[in-house]
């Protein structure tokens, strides 16, 4: 009989260790994160995914600084500028002068002041690429010449001040259409047909520049941009650019359109 007591009263004991289980404080459990049971917030994840991103771009923008930088003169890689119809560009390593094999022929493109020889067929530039030239309802025109080597334009546009003024507007506005690699300055002064006027270059002392040349006169008011994707040096260049005639009057004075 004493041996079951005792058997009950370690039984009693057990129940109420138990019961002082039972009423310990529990612990709250952690809540799990949004982005799923690593507990790490989404915002967490996805600001450090776009760090990383972030530094893997200026990784290599780093890279090809340090590569244009380091290449030769005359060997940097360079943009055909403008060479696309919505301003595209092909990168090449010292490009090379092309031969154009289409005949070359005189042009009076429609509603322009300006004749000039060119190896194809005139057609319009998209209204949206010269939105950047309009002024007010006056809007600008622009005609392109796809040869086999290059691409040859002329705009014209109203009202955008004299020639002080244009050096000012029209490098940031002629990049709009030459697209990347477009920026450029003025460099010498030339004459087209009798007027004076601008021969305009890309940007010296970056390391990735466009391969163009264009040139600008005034009449009227009106400014004219006739250019070339290519090196001034470009037998087609010089070919076109002394090809422009400007229309006259009975009186021999310029005619603006």
């Amino acid at each position: 009989m004493a041996r079951s007591s005792r058997r009950r009263d370690w039984d009693d004991d057990d129940d109420d260790f138990e019961d002082d289980y039972d009423d310990r404080p529990r612990r709250p459990r952690k809540k799990k994160g949004k982005s799923g049971s690593s507990g790490v917030p989404l915002p967490l994840i996805l600001a450090g995914v776009g760090g990383v991103a972030v530094l893997l771009l200026i990784g290599v923008a780093v890279a090809a600084w340090w590569l244009l930088a380091d290449q030769p003169a005359g060997q940097k890689p360079v943009a055909q500028a403008g060479g696309g119809d919505a301003g595209g560009f092909n990168i090449e390593i010292n490009p090379t002068v092309k031969q154009e094999t289409q005949p070359w022929q005189r042009l009076t493109p429609a509603e322009h002041g300006i004749t000039l020889l060119a190896p194809g067929a005139p057609s319009p530039i998209e209204d949206d690429r010269l939105s950047f030239f309009h002024s007010g309802k006056k809007k600008a025109k622009g005609w392109v010449c796809k040869g086999t080597a290059n691409q040859y334009y002329l705009i014209q546009a109203d009202g955008l001040g004299d020639e002080a003024e244009a050096r000012k507007w029209l490098p940031n506005t002629m990049a709009t259409y030459l697209g990347l690699g477009g920026m450029s300055e003025p460099t010498t002064a030339v004459t087209i047909d009798g007027l004076p006027g601008q021969q305009y270059e890309p940007v010296k002392g970056f390391g990735f520049a466009g391969v163009f040349v264009y040139r600008t006169v005034q009449i009227d008011g009106r400014t004219y941009i006739f250019g070339v994707n290519s090196r001034p040096d470009d037998p087609a260049v010089q070919k076109f650019f002394g090809s422009v005639k400007v229309a006259r009057g009975p009186d021999g004075k310029p005619r603006g359109g």
